[in-house]
């Protein structure tokens, strides 16, 4: 196992059989801030890895073959949109789920990012702002 992830609960089946868990790679983001993701949008059974964004390559997405990856919509040193466009670049398929607080216009924020990456499934995690942030 590459040594810039955090170790898998258990093997994963290379064709993602149905009774595998789905693998999740949150880039970026801590324990601390899945807390904040909407209710529901974790499986329960899902294998989670946590890395930094600089860690992403084809390497780790050959290894991991993550159904969903979970960032931010902007962390240290890159935003989402570089991150989607880095995404294509390395012909990722699946879900890519942006964790942000609560937007004026986030049809306009997930088109941005979706415009760069087409072929993936953007969606766009909103919180609501807390009191006193």
């Amino acid at each position: 196992m590459n040594s810039r992830l955090s170790q898998p609960a258990c093997q994963i089946s290379p064709n993602r059989h149905p009774k595998y868990p789905p693998v999740i790679l949150v880039l970026g983001l801590t324990h601390v801030d899945l807390i904040r993701l909407p209710s529901g949008t974790m499986p329960p059974n899902a294998l989670v890895h946590f890395a930094p964004v600089g860690a992403l390559d084809g390497e780790v997405l050959a290894e991991l073959k993550p159904s969903t990856i979970i960032s931010g919509l902007v962390s240290r040193g890159s935003d989402a949109v570089e991150l989607a466009e880095r995404l294509a670049d390395l012909k990722y398929e699946g879900q890519y789920q942006v964790l942000a607080t609560a937007l004026p216009r986030s049809d306009i924020v997930k088109s941005e990012i979706s415009s760069v990456a087409p072929d993936i499934d953007v969606q766009l995690l909103e919180t609501p702002v807390q009191p006193g942030a």
